[in-house]
């Protein structure tokens, strides 16, 4: 959905200012938990999600909001185990910039989970981060017909790596949505 694209890209903007081996789960705006500096992003995934469920509980909330949330990853997962504790505390989307040798593994059990994941370009023509080409957003993101217009005006903007310089404009085209 639209709100799932806005809180990947604002979890995604979150985990680049967090200690590495971050996991950053994110729902309307706004931080839901955060797992960072552990050695690896598995136990990452853990603790945001154990931070969201404590948070909730003391707050009087009657779930976590984990549940429906974004997740962010400030680097590939090297195994489908972190983003399976995404899943099970409720992630319904996953942004990450891949290039793990297992991306394949990763991403088929994204599928297998129905979780929509966006993942940066495979030509690897870029390394800033931010310029993902999100190549499965047609895929999952349209399921309520919301796609076009948003997608693409929100996928075509300037893009900047991490220390925010410029390094070129990221352009979806409509091939993309064939």
């Amino acid at each position: 959905t639209n709100q799932e694209l806005a809180d990947c890209l604002f979890a995604w903007t979150v985990a680049k200012h967090v200690k590495s081996n971050a996991i950053v789960y994110a729902k309307d705006g706004s931080t839901a938990g955060v797992g960072a500096g552990q050695m690896n992003r598995l136990e990452s995934a853990r603790i945001a999600a154990w931070k969201a469920k404590d948070a909730a509980e003391k707050a009087g909330w009657a779930e976590t909001r984990t549940i429906g949330s974004a997740v962010a990853s400030d680097a590939f997962f090297p195994f489908a185990d972190g983003l399976l504790v995404a899943v099970e505390a409720g992630a319904t989307a996953v942004i990450q910039p891949g290039g793990s040798m297992r991306d394949a593994e990763v991403i088929a059990a994204a599928d297998e989970q129905g979780i929509a994941m966006a993942v940066k370009c495979e030509d690897g023509t870029t390394r800033a981060a931010e310029s993902m080409i999100f190549a499965l957003i047609a895929r999952y993101f349209d399921k309520d017909g919301e796609t076009h217009a948003t997608l693409m005006q929100m996928a075509n903007h300037q893009m900047t790596n991490w220390n925010g310089m410029h390094v070129g404009d990221v352009r979806v085209t409509d091939a993309l949505f064939a």
